[in-house]
Parts: C-alpha cells; structure tokens; sequence
C-alpha cells in the first residue's frame, strides 16, 4: 500500500516592540492517513504511526542592553 502524506507549514515575521517576532503554523498528515513508517520499531506489531498534528511555534528575541560579543 502506497499512500503520500500532505504537510502544510507556513510562517511569518512581525514587526513587534522594535524586534522581528517569528511565527510559524505547521500541519503535518493533514488528511490524516493511517501510514506505518518503514522505520518504526513496532511495525511488526502493526502499530501505525501517529496521525495529524498541528503545532504552533513563536520565537520572541530577547537581548541585553550594553552587552557586545
């Protein structure tokens, strides 16, 4: 059985308190096929793999006045 999965991953950067803020959405197996990986340590035991997920990522940088490298 042959099946592809679809992941979607988007991401921005916004313009916040004078720093960039990155933001990122991530969907993977969005229409949620059952797949067993090829490198799975329970396939002999017929266990698939986890379905949809959906994360959410937000990195805020934060710096120190007057501290140089």
């Amino acid at each position: 059985v042959c099946s592809t999965d679809l992941d979607i991953r988007l991401g921005l950067q916004l313009p916040f308190a004078h720093q960039v803020v990155d933001v990122n959405l991530a969907v993977t197996n969005v229409m949620n096929t059952p797949y067993m990986s090829h490198l799975s340590l329970v396939r002999s035991m017929g266990i698939r793999d986890m379905g949809r997920d959906v994360s959410i990522k937000i990195r805020i940088p934060f710096g120190l006045k007057g501290f140089s490298r």
